[in-house]
């Protein structure tokens, strides 16, 4: 009598081991797309800071310091030439009268 082994048996059909070629590669391909699309997509995050730094480069650019100046402080004031702030917050306190 001849007694199946591994390689003969009828759980091992040709039939048998090419579905499970067939799973095994559509597997890994499924899994290697995964990945590709995980690793290689921008985060949101960062997608989004972008778009905020435009927006605040264009915005820098576009600044009218004169109305900035007086909408700050009021129409009847200039800015000086060369305009520094006092390191002394105590010379402030006559505009927050």
């Amino acid at each position: 009598m001849d007694r199946p082994t591994e390689r003969n048996s009828p759980h091992w059909s040709a039939d048998f081991v090419e579905h499970l070629r067939t799973v095994h590669f559509a597997l890994v391909a499924v899994c290697l797309a995964l990945v590709g699309i995980i690793q290689f997509r921008k985060p949101v995050e960062v997608t989004v800071a972008q778009s905020q730094l435009q927006e605040i480069r264009s915005a820098v650019d576009s600044w009218n310091p004169q109305a900035i100046f007086q909408n700050a402080f009021g129409r009847g004031l200039r800015p000086q030439a060369h305009y520094r702030p006092s390191p002394d917050p105590s010379e402030y306190d006559d505009l927050a009268a």
